[in-house]
């Protein structure tokens, strides 16, 4: 596990990169929600659309996956962008990327 974090470090740090350059350039009013998908992953737009009509993008929400070091959802506590991940934009504007 360890070596595999050591591994995709550079990789996650990008990631927080391509957060900090959607929140700064492209968060706008008129966007509610930010996906970021890798370029291998197949998305129903349409699906996905309907299944955010759900929420609220003034809540903070982030659809995706979590790690940490333990089992439980109070020990995963890093987000990992996997295949992909959606926020909402009060999810976006609340992000410290400082302490990343």
């Amino acid at each position: 596990c360890h070596r595999h974090r050591a591994y995709t470090l550079e990789f996650q740090i990008l990631y927080v990169h391509a957060i900090q350059h959607a929140r700064t350039y492209h968060l706008t009013p008129r966007h509610h929600w930010l996906a970021m998908l890798d370029d291998d992953t197949w998305v129903n737009t349409d699906r996905l659309l309907l299944l955010l009509q759900h929420f609220s993008h003034t809540r903070r929400l982030h659809i995706g996956d979590y790690v940490g070091h333990g089992g439980t959802r109070k020990e995963r506590t890093t987000f990992c962008g996997g295949a992909g991940s959606i926020w909402s934009s009060a999810a976006l504007q609340a992000l410290d990327l400082t302490k990343c």
